[in-house]
Formats: C-alpha cells, sequence, structure tokens
C-alpha cells in the first residue's frame, strides 16, 4: 500500500459461485449465473479514485500466489485516509495485548 496515496474503507461483495460480467449503461454489473442470490461480503481498503458506489473492482488475494480475484462490486464507501495512517494503525491491537490479560 502506497503511503502517499488517499484509501477509503468499502463494503465489497460478488455472487458466492460462478457469474457473468454484463455491460450495463453505467459499467459492468455482475449477475450469478446459477440464479442464486448468494453473495459473499467483505470490507477492504482500495484505492479512492476507484471507491465508487457500483464500481466493480478486482482484489488481490493474500494467498501463496498472490491471485486476482473479480467480480467485487462496492456497496458502501467510507471515509477518506492517508495510506500511512492506515498502515499504523493496522498493529495498534498487538499493543492492547501486551497490556491486557487477552
Amino acid at each position: 500500500m502506497p503511503r502517499n496515496e488517499f484509501y477509503c474503507q468499502c463494503k465489497l461483495r460478488r455472487p458466492a459461485g460462478k457469474f457473468k460480467r454484463v455491460k450495463g449503461d453505467d459499467g459492468a454489473i455482475i449477475q450469478p449465473l446459477d440464479g442464486s442470490e448468494a453473495y459473499e461480503e467483505m470490507v477492504s481498503w482500495i484505492p479512492s479514485d476507484i471507491a465508487k458506489v457500483g464500481q466493480t473492482v478486482r482484489l488481490k488475494e493474500f494467498n501463496r500466489d498472490k491471485e486476482w480475484s473479480e467480480g467485487w462490486e462496492v456497496m458502501a464507501v467510507g471515509p477518506k485516509r492517508p495510506g500511512k495512517k492506515i498502515e499504523e494503525n493496522a498493529d495498534l491491537w498487538k499493543h492492547q495485548r501486551e497490556v491486557s490479560d487477552v
């Protein structure tokens, strides 16, 4: 995560299972292939320039192969923060554990 770039915390979702990308008037729309209404949801920090409700994004997975997962639709966009602050806050839980009984 570049420290001088801005990011937004976004709620994302995509169909669980196989899906297809359909071109709509305002961009790509994701539709399940099996007709189910089941969705995967997650929250992630994404660059602020692509953090727009309705935008479809690809995310890099944190697995051994660092594969890209496609089809994530931005459902909600939170406040904008610099990458430097996000990295600093990511390790705060470690300090609390040092001084607590948890």
